[in-house]
């Protein structure tokens, strides 16, 4: 407005003076004045014009001056609009990124639930990324309230991108609701996988005691911890095995006939502390002269066992346990034994699953002066196992040699190995075990001399 009145004054002086100069005219003409003096008022009137110009050059050189700082205006309002498509394009990215990271996710959790570590750390990885995301949310909103104050034009976008952002926090909010159902629905499956192998556990930690069970047949395998039950409960596990022979530490004690073998592991509130009872019926009265009418079985024994170095390579899992041999069939003078039994593991020290054990027992007779006591002396057990998760169903792979120690009055030397192979399954309310057992004997009067080939099953239900 001031540059427009300063045109306006000047157009008005210029006027004024082309008048003076009309007027000076015409005041001659009709009063005669004198030629020189009418030459130096006209001169006086041109230089007056000529100021009037030069007035009239410099107004618009700063009409040219305000022109460009307007477009210099122009062009920042411009800068700014393009700032905040710019910030537009970063959320959009980030918004892309997370749903891609969530897809992924949901990808991960329907894999096997022996993943659930894998899916744990993903949840908390998802979650550290929601949280940044967060951050950056917040960073961005800040800016827009920066870019609100630099121009209306900015402002609408600014606006929307808010409105965006809202959108934004609204899916994250829901991907976290999503992400914590997961988190859930893994949970459970982690629970179903550690109940599964706390079972199997327990049943390996009675074939330890026993040496009989299916899935690990004679050989000493892995230990369980006192963390198998960390919830401190009373846990109950039922098992019902079927052999096709009777193998225990070289001997056939069937004389080559079946054996069903029902057992009851209890494990004491998670101290550490086991019972086991464990019973061995014969699967037919017997042939060819040799019967089984008195081989029926029953073992009673308390374990306690533990981890030494947990979590370390040089991690030791042990097992002490003590085993009453009970035959009611025949008089307790004759047959009943008892034995202690120290069992080690190192299910850290090997690469590729390979676990190597130790068990040492020492047997006895239950009454020293009985027709038994021939039967006492040592047992030195050395194993190997191997776990294949590979495959559909899980492999175990074992084997083990033995060196009897002048147990039932044998030389002291190696008596025997075995090689097997076992899986497990869920049916029902329990876990199925079949498996497959191959002895290589040698020459001892305390161990089968034949080398055995034999088959059996175990059902597992635990509470």
């Amino acid at each position: 407005m001031e540059k427009q009145k300063l045109i306006i004054i000047l157009v008005v002086l210029l006027c004024g003076s082309l008048a003076a100069v009309g007027y000076y005219a015409t005041s001659k003409s009709k009063t005669s004045v004198s030629a020189e003096q009418a030459q130096l008022d006209l001169e006086k009137a041109q230089g007056d014009l000529t100021k009037v110009r030069a007035d009239l050059e410099k107004t618009q050189v700063q009409l040219a001056e305000s022109r460009a700082k307007l477009t210099f205006e122009l062009n920042r309002i411009k800068n700014l609009e393009t700032k905040v498509t710019q910030k537009e394009e970063l959320l959009a990215k980030a918004t892309g990124d997370l749903k891609k990271q969530v897809q992924g996710l949901e990808s991960s959790l329907k894999k096997s639930t022996d993943q659930s570590t894998v899916l744990q750390n993903d949840l908390s990885t998802v979650k550290s990324q929601i949280a940044k995301l967060t951050t950056q949310l917040a960073a961005a909103q800040q800016q827009v309230g920066d870019l609100k104050k630099q121009g209306q034009a900015a402002a609408k976008k600014t606006k929307a991108l808010s409105a965006e952002n809202a959108k934004l926090q609204q899916k994250v909010k829901d991907l976290t609701a999503k992400l914590e159902q997961k988190k859930k629905v893994a949970k459970k499956a982690a629970e179903k996988t550690a109940k599964k192998s706390k079972a199997t556990l327990l049943t390996a930690k009675a074939d330890l005691m026993k040496n009989v069970q299916v899935a690990k047949a004679d050989s000493p395998q892995a230990i369980t911890p006192v963390s198998s039950n960390p919830d401190g409960n009373l846990a109950v596990d039922v098992d019902f095995t079927w052999v096709s022979k009777y193998m225990w530490r070289g001997q056939d004690r069937m004389g080559g006939h079946g054996s069903f073998q029902p057992s009851v592991n209890i494990d004491l509130w998670g101290s550490g502390f086991s019972f086991n009872w464990f019973a061995a019926y014969p699967g037919s009265s017997g042939s060819r002269g040799l019967s089984t009418v008195n081989a029926t079985e029953y073992d009673y024994s308390i374990t306690y066992s533990d981890s030494l170095l947990e979590g370390d390579r040089l991690q030791t899992d042990y097992a002490v346990s003590y085993i009453y041999y009970d035959f009611p069939a025949v008089s307790s003078e004759v047959a009943d034994a008892q034995e202690m039994q120290l069992s080690l593991s190192w299910p850290e020290i090997c690469p590729a699953g390979i676990t190597p054990s130790y068990t040492y027992a020492q047997l006895w007779p239950a009454y020293g002066g009985g027709a038994a006591r021939g039967i006492g002396g040592a047992y030195h057990i050395f194993g190997l196992t191997h776990e294949d998760n590979s495959m559909a169903l899980p492999l175990t792979y074992s084997w083990d040699i033995t060196y009897n120690d002048s147990a039932y009055e044998a030389d002291s030397d190696w008596s025997h190995m075995v090689f097997g192979l076992s899986t497990s399954m869920d049916i029902g309310p329990g876990t199925l075990s079949p498996g497959l057992f191959y002895q290589v004997a040698f020459e001892d009067k305390a161990a089968d001399r034949n080398d055995e080939f034999w088959s059996g099953f175990s059902y597992t239900i635990s509470f």
